[in-house]
């Protein structure tokens, strides 16, 4: 159970996880959360492979998102897809295409690549940080061979699979994202390139800031957005903040679906902000309701 990065393969143009591995993910500041992984056959975190049945009383859904989608910080069984469609009673199969870094680049190829009309429901888990890089990050990707210390990559590429602090600071402080930031800046002007933290605007509840929503002046216009309006936003208030989000997305075209959480309850790991099991239940009782 060792803190390790879990191989990937080149599956066409796309840097997807290598399929069939099974074990436990060790994640945390300190290793404490330890879950159960298995990636299908397509590369994705799933006790399912993303086959369309042809069952047509199956409701086919779709949920695309980052590391929250993923699933890796709970069980594989108890991913947001498979609370669903236990909700349903299996009458819905919940295919989730989540991938720990991912961002809106990445999304929108998942989009147009993999579920644009194929399915009866295609939701997208929304972050501030999902807009926050420039270029995919596994979508349309090379894969780095980690093997290969000798390349830069593949030298911080080790160190950082293997160093706990390291991937502790990457999920709860955004290293990587802090890091692609600076060095796009590099022999930039300040002027159109330099990221600034969005003001609040609700009221002054410091709950509902998201710290990691970052603008870039100059840079929104050139965000893509492909859903179709068919597409379901769904957010989480502490994670994105529409008031502040309205200028960069196209709040118009789209339903966004607000995840709401019981008053006090336990959502995450503490030092690690992801979501747990009860996070992601929430979640998965917000399609449900939407669904339904």
């Amino acid at each position: 159970m060792a803190r390790f990065t879990i191989p990937t393969e080149q599956i066409g143009k796309n840097c997807m996880l290598k399929p069939g591995q099974k074990g436990i993910y060790v994640g945390g500041g300190f290793g404490e959360i330890q879950s159960t992984y298995t990636i299908n056959k397509q590369g994705w975190n799933s006790t399912v492979d993303f086959d369309l049945p042809t069952d047509s009383q199956k409701i086919r859904v779709a949920l695309i998102g980052d590391s929250y989608v993923a699933g890796m910080h709970v069980d594989v069984e108890n991913s947001i897809g498979r609370q669903l469609d236990r909700l349903t009673h299996h009458k819905t199969i919940t295919h989730e295409y989540g991938r720990d870094g991912a961002n809106i680049e990445d999304f929108n190829t998942i989009y147009t690549s993999f579920v644009k009309g194929k399915y009866d429901y295609v939701f997208v888990l929304l972050r501030g940080n999902n807009f926050n890089a420039s270029s995919p990050s596994f979508m349309n990707c090379s894969c780095v061979d980690e093997s290969n210390s000798s390349s830069p990559k593949g030298m911080i590429r080790y160190i950082y699979s293997h160093s706990a602090v390291l991937s502790y600071l990457n999920i709860n402080q955004f290293l990587t994202e802090n890091m692609q930031s600076m060095m796009r800046n590099v022999g930039s002007k300040f002027s159109g390139d330099v990221f600034a933290v969005a003001d609040d605007e609700v009221g002054g509840n410091e709950a509902q800031k998201d710290p990691n929503l970052k603008k870039v002046e100059g840079e929104v216009n050139r965000i893509k957005w492909v859903f179709g309006p068919e597409v379901i936003v769904l957010y989480d208030g502490k994670l994105l903040n529409l008031h502040d989000a309205d200028r960069a997305y196209p709040v118009d075209r789209n339903v966004f679906v607000e995840v709401k959480h019981k008053k006090d309850e336990v959502l995450d790991y503490g030092f690690d902000i992801h979501w747990n099991m009860n996070g992601r239940r929430d979640c998965a009782k917000t399609m449900f309701g939407v669904i339904n």
